[in-house]
């Protein structure tokens, strides 16, 4: 008897056609143990043994991978649709980098890079993914979690409020906060433009050195960033000086917040402060790590490859909210109206958005729009909006749906459950259940595998009411040539007999009509032609 066998070559092949990476650190030892066994650039038969003393240190996530539950099911169309999005935004050539310091302006604006890690540790990147670039302000989502992490949200919020400010990102303008001490107390208005920002890195590790400070900041984005091949973090010093040097209204800003009490207890000068801000915003990393350290928010904190928790899920649920509302500067509320996700842009030309419990996505491409986000990165989400349900309120369901629920489990799976849906309302005569689902926008014609409708079913179990509501296709045929007419006939139910006879009979009225005004109007074009 010949022993089972698995096919080294066809293990590789799934595990990449399912978005996981030979790079991927959780597959390090079962891709070190197929290459010691020459299976990896070569076909091997692997037996069930050596499979499965292969697969030991990895089962979980290959097990995923084989029965089709990863994060995005189908990565491979997913895969394919988004090289075309790419390919098409990529011709798009408005917009223009940065210029107030030398570093951003000086950036290839043809650059453009799109990457897309799951919460299952699936991983896509097209184009320029490997290109560093600073981050600017899409390290302000991060800083705010760090202070939530090291005081806790009744601290932190203290100190920033939760809302859209109204007002441009950098404008002079602080919300009321009056306390009895400090009537006249004034605080940014959240955590995602300039001056709550600021705040944010005032509250950073504040009893350590500047150098200590930023080197600990630095270690939170590694791990943030970990697991999706080489360290993609870095910094540029260069750019700190320039944006410390072109800081003046930065300043103002800050001596605003501290004139109005504002900083927290913890506060220790505005120039280790700002200085701390300007180089955090300096950090450096590629589309490929961005995408990963969204995934982890996208994953409750976690880091969906190396399995560390680098932030509370409570905390990151606090973010999610002023990334989608206050994420893009001036473009936020239309933002949060057309696209719906939780998103940070930078004037290094970088957006990230969240999807939860999904993914996490990174664009970057330098050109910027009039407000300072990334041209292609904003064309991007939209055209991925307008292909896939992302938006946060897409409620449509089943047969209503017309775009693809990335994390369906099955193909087609919100139509099986729509038409058994409409099948199982149709087998108890629930006119109500069907007249809900037909307004909802369902198919209540569609039909099952055996093409069997809704009809069918109500004819064969003689629901009259439910017969009459849905009688106006009395003659559609299942596989079998039985019709809803003939289940009436044969299970006996006359009123759902007499019902669908005297549809049938109006429908073939209507054809004959229908086929009759077809000839003349032949006959009236055919003298009109001899007439010419």
């Amino acid at each position: 008897m010949l022993e089972s066998t698995v096919s080294s070559a066809f293990l590789v092949k799934l595990l990449e056609g399912s978005g996981l990476q030979r790079g991927d650190a959780r597959l390090t030892d079962f891709y070190g143990k197929l290459r010691d066994l020459d299976a990896l650039e070569v076909d091997r038969p692997l037996t069930l043994a050596v499979f499965d003393k292969l697969v030991a240190p990895c089962r979980d996530i290959i097990y995923l991978a084989i029965s089709g539950d990863l994060s995005i099911p189908d990565f491979s169309a997913f895969g394919s649709t988004l090289e075309k999005i790419y390919s098409k935004i990529n011709e798009i050539k408005s917009g223009a980098n940065a210029s107030y310091i030398p570093q951003l302006a000086q950036v290839n604006p043809e650059q453009f890079g799109i990457s897309v890690t799951t919460v299952s540790g699936q991983h896509l990147s097209i184009g320029d993914s490997d290109v560093p670039f600073c981050i600017q302000s899409c390290s302000k989502p991060l800083s705010y979690l760090m202070a939530l992490g090291e005081h806790g949200s009744a601290y932190v919020h203290r100190c920033v409020g939760t809302e859209p400010s109204g007002q441009r990102f950098n404008e002079m303008v602080l919300k009321d906060a009056p306390e009895p001490k400090q009537p006249s107390r004034r605080i940014p208005h959240n955590p995602m433009i300039n001056a709550g920002a600021m705040m944010m890195c005032s509250m950073l590790s504040p009893k350590l050195t500047r150098e200590e400070r930023l080197e600990k900041v630095l270690d939170t984005w590694r791990a943030l960033t970990a697991g999706a091949g080489p360290d993609p973090v870095g910094y540029d010093d260069a750019t700190y000086q320039s944006e410390s040097a072109t800081a003046d209204r930065n300043w103002c800003l800050a001596y605003m917040m501290k004139e109005s009490g504002a900083f927290p207890p913890c506060f220790t000068s505005l120039s280790e402060t700002l200085e701390l801000y300007f180089q955090i915003c300096s950090i450096l990393c590629t589309s490929r790590g961005m995408s990963v350290m969204a995934a982890t928010l996208a994953n409750g904190g976690l880091n969906p490859i190396t399995g560390e928790r680098v932030f509370a899920a409570d905390d990151v649920r606090r973010v999610l909210p002023l990334m989608l509302t206050c994420g893009m500067y001036d473009f936020s509320g239309q933002w949060a109206f057309d696209v719906g996700l939780p998103a940070k842009s930078g004037v290094g030309g970088c957006v990230f958005m969240v999807i939860p419990n999904v993914c996490g996505i990174a664009v970057w491409s330098p050109r910027l729009d009039p407000v300072g986000n990334s041209v292609r990165a904003v064309a991007v989400a939209q055209e991925l909006c307008r292909t896939y349900a992302l938006h946060n309120f897409e409620v449509f369901s089943g047969l209503s749906r017309h775009k693809v629920d990335l994390s369906k489990r099955r193909k087609n799976e919100e139509s099986i459950k729509a038409i058994a849906a409409v099948l199982f309302a149709a087998s108890h005569g629930d006119v109500r259940a069907l007249r809900s689902h037909h307004i909802a926008g369902m198919d209540i014609y569609a039909s099952d595998y055996d093409q069997r409708t809704a009809l069918h079913i109500a004819a064969a179990a003689g629901h009259v009411d439910a017969v009459e509501y849905l009688g106006a296709w009395p003659n559609s045929a299942d596989r079998f040539g039985n019709t809803p007419l003939s289940d009436a006939i044969r299970e006996g139910h006359d009123a759902c007999k007499e019902l669908l006879t005297s549809a049938s009979k109006a429908v073939a009225k209507k054809s004959l009509l229908e086929r009759l005004e077809e000839s003349s109007a032949a006959e009236t074009a055919e003298t009109a032609t001899e007439a010419a």
